[in-house]
């Protein structure tokens, strides 16, 4: 109590309240208090004195931040309802109220208005629920703020006793988000950004921690003080901003309180700025295996022969063996392209498959190795590489080993044989009595038959055998000597090969049968032969003196001369006919 007042002093910051004694309040009183508003919640009471709710309620509630009312009731009957404006905010304000009767005065901040009750308050009831920072009405939310100072008087203070309690202050508290680090001080300073202060009379603010930073000043409490972001860190307490991590890094956590908390990008991403929670990825078709990277550039394209389908990866993956790819850059493996037929591919990522040597083609695109290359057959060759099919012997040629790279490998049929078609392997021979004397035959009329006098007995014959001395043939197409005749008693053939022989007349021709001799001799004179014959001079034998078969006359006892050579064919008018088959000799 001190010059007939009683003054209390809390702090209702944090939602405590204060219960006062029982007490009468008198016909004429006087209650001064200082206060600060922290939050302005509606209906929180600075003070509230009565016997409960609605029962003679004597009270100061905060209906808005700049706004308080002061009213009194008997019982439940509201007698006076007293509204006040402007409060100074965020710092302390100080409040009076005087009542005698029905007429009275309040004060805020040193000005003064008078009010009047609508009846006289009842001051023989005594007061029970009495609280400082709370409401009688349980549902009202308690006061957070300072009150300092609070005063009840027996009398209505006059203007001059008001200027005396307003001026006089005493030592007040410096309000939260406020401090007064030296005596004697007037004013309380205001917390500075990075710091805070949370309660009453406080001779230094609070740091914000590490992790955390303030950009405001006077903050009353550490809900002031914000975490830092993502991308950034705080190592040290008071800061008023956080630092940010480097290009190249990133960091995912809030609050952090380290560098160390900044972590590289990792392959496949890069960072450009500062402060980032998180690192940009290369883009599909490209990769990177450098971490901590800056820039874009970081990221290359994928080589051709290679694609990545996806985002921020490290890696590109290879065209499979049998394809090739000829795009950089690729996102994804329709890039890559079967090797052509006459073509093959044995490794991953390739940008060109290999070709197929001359003399083997690729019949089927896609290859993986060399044995899809093809050696071409005999009678087929190829003469450059990368090709897809082989190009067949000419007719009257073949091929007689497999993967031929030139047409000179094509062999030219030889005498005795011939080839109808493209690409044999082997030439087709002229049939036994016939021969052919050409080489690259395309045609069996190639081989021609073997005429008189001579045959043929293989296949594939380039000329015909000649008859043997002694013996004739006078049709064509022998197959062997046994189609060759003995020339008869009476003849002989003086050469191989030969289609007559010459006459051995029988010795005493009489004279008719000797002019037939002689007209038969220039006859077979004139007729033509494959043989060129041998004129002899034809002589008389005696009978029994010749042989079959005779490769010459022989000569008689007394041989006779005819007048001139003759020339007779071997047959049955002239000499016994001979036996067939003769060996050749």
């Amino acid at each position: 109590t001190q010059n007939g007042s009683t003054g209390i002093s809390t702090d209702t910051q944090n939602g405590q309240y204060y219960q006062m004694p029982n007490m009468i309040i008198g016909p004429s009183f006087t209650v001064c208090v200082w206060f600060y508003v922290a939050s302005a919640l509606k209906w929180s009471r600075v003070f509230d004195i009565g016997r409960g709710k609605d029962d003679g309620n004597l009270y100061i509630a905060i209906l808005a931040v700049d706004r308080i009312v002061f009213t009194s009731a008997n019982g439940n009957t509201v007698i006076l309802w007293q509204e006040t404006v402007p409060l100074i905010q965020g710092q302390w304000n100080h409040f009076c109220a005087g009542i005698s009767g029905t007429a009275g005065t309040f004060w805020l901040n040193g000005n003064s208005a008078p009010f009047t009750l609508s009846a006289a308050r009842d001051t023989s009831v005594v007061l029970v629920s009495n609280f400082i920072g709370r409401s009688n009405w349980v549902v009202d939310p308690l006061y957070q703020g300072g009150i300092d100072e609070l005063r009840f008087y027996s009398k209505l203070l006059s203007n001059d006793e008001y200027a005396l309690v307003y001026n006089y202050k005493g030592f007040l508290l410096c309000p939260a988000g406020t401090f007064s680090s030296s005596t004697g001080m007037s004013t309380c300073t205001s917390c500075g950004i990075g710091t805070f202060g949370t309660g009453l009379g406080r001779t230094a603010c609070t740091a914000c921690n590490a992790g955390l930073f303030s950009t405001a000043s006077g903050a009353s409490s550490v809900g002031a003080c914000a975490a830092c972001l993502a991308g950034s860190y705080s190592d040290t307490a008071g800061l008023t901003g956080c630092f940010l991590c480097g290009v190249g890094t990133f960091g995912t956590a809030t609050g952090a309180m380290s560098s160390s908390t900044c972590l590289e990008c990792p392959a496949a991403s890069f960072s450009t700025s500062t402060g980032m929670s998180a690192c940009r990825i290369c883009d599909a078709g490209s990769f990177s295996t450098l971490t901590g990277a800056s820039n874009s550039s970081s990221c290359l394209f994928c080589p051709a022969g290679a694609y990545n389908t996806g985002t921020g990866i490290s890696s590109c993956g290879f065209c499979q063996s049998g394809t090739f790819g000829l795009t950089e850059g690729a996102t994804n493996d329709s890039t890559c392209h079967p090797c052509a037929a006459g073509s093959y591919g044995t490794g991953f990522g390739l940008t060109v498959c290999s070709f197929c040597d001359p003399g083997f083609v690729g019949i089927a695109s896609g290859g993986n190795n060399q044995s899809f290359c093809l050696a071409c057959l005999p009678g087929a060759y190829a003469t450059g590489s990368g090709l897809s099919f082989c190009i067949a012997c000419a007719v009257g040629r073949f091929g007689y080993f497999a993967g031929a790279s030139s047409q000179s490998n094509c062999a030219v049929c030889s005498r005795g044989s011939y080839n109808t078609g493209l690409g044999v392997s082997v030439c087709s021979l002229c049939p036994a009595g016939s021969y052919n004397v050409r080489t690259g035959a395309s045609s069996n009329l190639a081989c021609a038959v073997c005429g008189g006098g001579v045959y043929s007995t293989a296949l594939g014959a380039s000329s015909c055998i000649p008859c043997t001395a002694g013996s004739f043939w006078t049709g064509a197409g022998a197959t062997n000597s046994s189609m060759c005749s003995w020339c008869g008693l009476g003849t002989f053939g003086a050469g191989s090969g030969i289609t007559v022989a010459l006459g051995v007349l029988k010795a005493l021709l009489r004279p008719a049968q000797a002019a037939s001799a002689r007209q038969f001799a220039r006859s077979a004179r004139q007729a033509p032969s494959e043989q060129s014959l041998h004129f002899h001079h034809v002589t008389y034998a005696a009978p029994g003196s010749l042989e079959l078969g005779a490769a010459s006359p022989r000569a008689s006892s007394a041989p006779r001369e005819l007048s001139a050579p003759k020339r007779a064919r071997c047959g049955p008018r002239f000499a016994s006919p001979a036996p067939r088959g003769p060996t050749a000799r």
